[in-house]
């Protein structure tokens, strides 16, 4: 997700990087939005002073025996309007935060302009191509036949562009995950490093709910060298 601070820095050379990619982002909506977050945390902020200064004068008028009801009239208005201010921000977070999931990702500088997969650029190939007396299936027609890739009710439930693997062709793809966990885990402990697990929570709105474990390593005795809630 491209940072809000970097759009708010400098939006026309990051609009021109994602331009590299055949198209164009238009910031105007989230600048905005950015724009009337920290207009509603400045409120907040000021209508907080303002609660601590009331409620220091109820303290100080119930010390000296005074009638304090007007100052406590006004801490209770002054709360309900942080309340009322703290459900805006919320909305607005919600929005700019959608908002800005939506724009890709800047491409590295050398990465070569295109507008689809035919500019691709091929920088390297590892073997040779098979060569096959039938014509080969892609890999999304062969899961579909043989029922272990299910792209109808992967949109059911993502929207677009995702898959449900079934029974034996989640295999795979576990199988992968458990040698990218397992490899710089062994060379870790191998080195005399410990493993820690920490829990990282998503900090968007409508992201997913589950926790997300990271792992990391550190030298034992010593703080990690990857930061667990980092």
């Amino acid at each position: 997700m491209l940072d809000i601070h970097l759009i708010r820095k400098d939006q026309e050379s990051l609009a021109n990087a994602i331009a590299v990619r055949g198209d164009r982002p238009d910031f105007s909506k989230v600048l905005e939005l950015d724009e009337k977050r920290r207009q509603h945390i400045a409120s907040s902020e000021s209508m907080r002073q303002e609660l601590n200064a009331a409620s220091k004068a109820i303290g100080l008028k119930k010390r000296d025996g005074e009638d304090a009801s007007a100052e406590m009239e006004a801490t209770h208005n002054i709360k309900a309007k942080i309340a009322v201010e703290a459900d805006s921000l919320a909305s607005i977070e919600t929005e700019l935060q959608d908002k800005l999931l939506r724009f890709p990702n800047c491409p590295l500088k050398d990465v070569p302009a295109g507008a689809d997969e035919a500019s691709n650029v091929e920088v390297g190939k590892w073997g040779s191509v098979p060569q096959f007396d039938f014509t080969p299936k892609a890999h999304d027609d062969l899961g579909k036949a043989l029922g272990v890739m299910d792209s109808e009710a992967g949109v059911a439930l993502a929207k677009s562009r995702f898959t449900l693997l079934r029974s034996g062709g989640g295999s795979p793809r576990a199988g992968s995950h458990q040698l990218h966990a397992q490899q710089p885990r062994r060379e870790g402990l191998r080195r005399g490093f410990t493993a820690l697990h920490g829990q990282l929570k998503n900090p968007h709105r409508n992201g997913p709910t589950a926790q997300i474990l990271r792992r990391s390593l550190s030298p034992r005795g010593r703080r990690p060298l990857l930061d667990p809630n980092g």
